[in-house]
């Protein structure tokens, strides 16, 4: 099976700073799960401990408080945008990571290079929106 993460309608639990990464943590993280081995659709749902790890950036274009639901989001790697990511995956290269949060908060990264991925074993769980 194969996960990927949708920033819009995710939750974002906490944004912290070390010295080189920037790591964000999903309470929610909106998840669509789709089966290789078929062609059925794609499932959507939601997983928890799901997180970003970008390398190299740092927090100086904040806006707003950085938690919450996210209205829309996308990433950029090496020139490519796009609203997912595959879960889990690692990219290295020019990222860039913008951010619309539900409160009008927004972020936007640079790093050069992100992570996304289960903080213990995978979790998904099929929603059960009619």
């Amino acid at each position: 099976m194969k996960h990927s993460l949708v920033f819009a309608d995710s939750e974002v639990v906490s944004v912290t700073a070390t010295a080189k990464t920037i790591r964000l943590r999903f309470s929610a993280a909106h998840v669509i799960r789709s089966d290789i081995a078929d062609s059925s659709q794609p499932v959507e749902g939601f997983a928890r401990g799901v997180e970003l790890l970008l390398a190299g950036a740092s927090l100086d274009k904040a806006e707003g408080e950085l938690i919450g639901s996210l209205a829309q989001g996308r990433v950029e790697i090496d020139g490519e945008w796009s609203s997912s990511l595959a879960l889990p995956s690692s990219a290295q290269g020019h990222v860039t990571l913008e951010l619309a949060f539900a409160n009008q908060s927004s972020l936007v990264l640079t790093a050069s290079g992100i992570e996304c991925r289960y903080e213990g074993e995978p979790n998904f769980s099929e929603s059960l929106f009619c």
